[in-house]
């Protein structure tokens, strides 16, 4: 098959493609000498293709070549450089390459929308291509995809590229801006994608298909512009995500409030938990499930739960609609329930020792070594099971502390009987366990069992019960004259703890509140209440501004003269009165100001106004 007639093929292909659309109309000569271009295919806005109903032109550029393999849905071809720098010169274009049988009865037409920012970033990696290689590239392979059948689809590919190119004709020969350029320059105020299109309706799931049909195209607008920037980046493959508010629910059961749906060109997927995937393609109409157990321990349970359910009950309610889940036997074999209810036995019981050991942490199963998982086992026997523990190390220490992936626990080890390798394991919060301490009169005083914890415990312990610090503090004021200055010194422990910490403990400073408050209100040692009022409102001032009232505290305590420059300067920092604070501060003696910049209230120096 000669060259015209390859052309001459390719040509009417293209325009009988595209004649049959209601909104396009086409001139593409035959053997065009034109350079770079071979015709234009007309946009109208009506059906009646009418001269005052013209959107717009767009040029076309069609190549063909003999290829007997008509199956692909997408191709590669060489496009010519200095065409590719034409079309960048003029707006962009659409082009085709059409396969042709060798007897040249059948054909298939591919094409891909060159406009102004893919041609920028194709000639870009040439230039970079040629720099590295030390040659002149004069073609590059381009990946075309099939050119749909469906009219208006042709008519929403040529209306799009019109758009587009409109918007990106102007910064042909300028530079384009990447995602990088923008957050650099700190001037973005939005992004914006636009999709235009025939026989779209305006509902949802219209305006999804209209995003999801189409290619589409990144804009920015910049402070002080009302111009929208094309972003240096190929136009994205769509998907959408949907948090779709809605009970889920098998017999009655509630699992969950919500689930996502991510909807691509081809597919819809469904994800129920975090484990639990359905896979719905309309268009072959089938429909796949995958179960992947989710890495969190509690979220895993509660995933295999409902999923155990659902094989067993065949179906699931979504906001009291049944939705069938009937699998096949072969199905049901692989997924092999008599394991995984063994599983899910067993998740529960690890939740259940977190639960006792009140741990409101997660843990990452995927994370945890052989090893931990042997601790871990040991955990479910001790505060699950209720039993205790063989095959330890005969010389555990009576108070321990046991790591395992994120935690950290603080627990009591009671030899069993005579056994040299048994032990009853305890939390060490709810042993009931006697800390006490001697003055410098050689008198023995008990305290909290939390005064272990200092500011390291605070960090890094894990099963520390918030709701008992207080009562633990209580129940010793008439038998420890000493404890309101022990639960001081307690309070400036978890305030430099919680300061430490990366992510901030909520539970951990309103424990912190509760004792304060306690002190404050307790504590009837007339030269303690401004340290004690300090204190209260260092914690309150971590969780929010203060009001007038405790304003009018802090101005009465940095005003009493008599107090001494310890109390002023922190009632000066809690005051954001930078200046008069370092003016109280210079009144310390070395000693008093190496002990003030240790203390909580120290980290609000930093944060005051000068």
């Amino acid at each position: 098959m000669n060259t015209k007639a390859i052309e001459t093929i390719s040509i009417s292909a293209v325009r009988d493609s595209i004649v049959v659309s209601d909104y396009l109309d086409q001139y593409i000569a035959d053997n065009d000498k034109e350079p770079s271009w071979d015709g234009f295919v007309y946009i109208y806005n009506a059906k009646n293709k009418k001269k005052n109903q013209l959107t717009g032109r767009v040029p076309v550029q069609v190549k063909g070549t003999v290829n007997n393999d008509l199956s692909k849905s997408e191709i590669s071809y060489p496009v010519n450089i200095i065409d590719m720098k034409n079309y960048l010169n003029d707006g962009g274009v659409v082009y085709f390459v059409v396969y042709i049988n060798e007897n040249g009865n059948r054909t298939k037409i591919y094409y891909q929308t060159l406009t102004p920012v893919k041609l920028k970033l194709y000639l870009g990696e040439i230039e970079r291509s040629n720099i590295d290689s030390n040659r002149i590239q004069k073609t590059k392979n381009l990946k075309l995809i099939e050119f749909p059948n469906d009219s208006l689809r042709k008519a929403n590919i040529f209306l799009n590229f019109f758009n587009d190119g409109k918007k990106q004709i102007s910064f042909s020969k300028s530079n384009v801006f990447s995602f990088d350029d923008l957050s650099k320059l700190d001037k973005l105020t939005e992004l914006s994608l636009t999709v235009s299109g025939y026989g779209y309706g305006v509902t949802r799931n219209e305006i999804h298909r209209a995003i999801l049909e189409n290619e589409v195209y990144v804009y920015a607008m910049l402070k002080g512009s009302d111009i929208l920037l094309p972003i240096d980046e190929l136009p994205i493959d769509p998907i959408i995500k949907e948090v779709e508010t809605a009970v889920i629910s098998i017999n009655e059961k509630k699992y969950y409030n919500q689930f996502l749906r991510i909807k691509s060109l081809e597919n819809t997927l469904i994800q129920i938990g975090d484990s639990l995937f359905i896979e719905v393609n309309e268009n072959l109409g089938i429909v796949k499930f995958r179960y992947k157990p989710a890495s969190m321990l509690r979220k895993r349970t509660k995933d295999l739960e409902f999923f155990v359910d659902l094989i067993t009950r065949k179906s699931f309610f979504v906001d009291g609609i049944r939705i069938p889940f009937d699998l096949n036997d072969d199905e049901i074999r692989k997924i092999n329930i008599k394991e995984q209810k063994e599983s899910l036995e067993y998740y529960f019981k690890m939740i259940l020792a977190l639960d006792t050991l009140h741990v409101k942490e997660d843990i990452n199963l995927e994370e945890m070594t052989d090893q931990e998982y042997r601790q871990f086992y040991n955990l479910v026997i001790a505060f699950a099971d209720r039993k205790p523990v063989s095959n330890l190390k005969p010389n555990l220490p009576r108070i321990g502390y046991v790591s395992i992936a994120n935690i950290t626990l603080l627990l009591i080890f009671e030899k069993y009987l005579d056994s040299y390798h048994t032990f009853i394991i305890q939390d060490y919060f709810s042993s009931g366990i006697t800390l006490g301490y001697e003055t410098i009169d050689g008198e023995k005083l008990k305290t909290s069992e939390y005064s272990i914890l200092q500011k390291e415990g605070y960090l890094k312990v894990s099963n520390i019960n918030y709701d008992a610090i207080l009562p633990s503090y209580q129940s010793l004021k008439n038998e420890n004259e000493e404890i309101f200055e022990k639960a001081t010194n307690d309070l400036l422990m978890m305030l430099l703890a919680y300061d430490e910490s990366s992510i901030k403990n909520s539970r951990l400073l309103n424990a912190a509140k509760k004792l304060a408050k306690w002190i404050l209100d307790d504590d009837d040692k007339k030269h303690s209440y401004e340290l004690n009022l300090l204190n209260y409102l260092q914690v309150v001032r971590r969780e929010r501004k203060f009001n007038s009232g405790e304003h009018k505290q802090l101005y009465t305590v940095a005003g009493d003269a008599s107090k001494g420059d310890d109390i002023i300067t922190g009632a000066l920092l809690l005051l954001e009165n930078r200046s008069e604070a370092e003016k109280s501060f210079l009144k310390m003696d070395e000693e008093l100001q190496k002990s003030f910049i240790k203390y909580p209230i120290y980290k609000f120096w930093n944060q005051v106004d000068n």
